[in-house]
């Protein structure tokens, strides 16, 4: 199971650090990928990292977002919207990574909060929406059309059974 833990302030050389619950869910079947000089980076030999695949960044910040401070929820609904854009075409393949990949590492009241976050967190337009909507700086978006795209994404990667 992926622990929740109670959140920890810690200091280290006068920098005040939140520890964030529910950060082990992004270890969960990483994706690899290879950095090189061929695709930009700056790296003679070809340098593998791993990085959250994007069904388990958003289950992270959506179990995370009832803890945030509220001047930042804006800012991380809107980073779920941006991703949830950016896979539009991939949701089939991020429903089966939750399905077959994150949803035993969780407990089934995790799994019910993100089941049900598209009504919860998106289910009208209110003030955290209408914050985000001006975050998106230079773009046309309305908080109709995020809670719309958010709502549909949710739905279609975090399928009840």
């Amino acid at each position: 199971m992926v622990a929740g833990g109670r959140k920890a302030t810690r200091e280290v050389g006068g920098i005040s650090s939140q520890q964030l619950r529910y950060m082990d869910i992004l270890l969960v079947s990483p994706w690899k990928v290879g950095l090189g000089r061929d695709i930009g980076y700056p790296f003679d030999a070809l340098k593998h990292v791993q990085v959250a695949n994007p069904a388990n960044f958003l289950a992270q910040e959506i179990l995370i977002q009832g803890e945030r401070d509220p001047k930042d929820r804006a800012k991380e609904i809107l980073y779920v919207h941006d991703t949830i854009e950016a896979i539009s075409g991939n949701l089939e393949e991020m429903r089966e990574i939750f399905a077959n990949q994150i949803r035993s590492h969780l407990h089934p009241k995790r799994v019910r909060e993100l089941t049900s976050a598209a009504d919860v967190l998106f289910g009208s337009v209110n003030d955290m929406i209408r914050e985000s909507v001006l975050m998106a700086k230079g773009r046309k978006i309305s908080g109709e059309v995020m809670i719309e795209r958010c709502r549909a994404g949710l739905k279609e990667i975090f399928v009840q059974t």
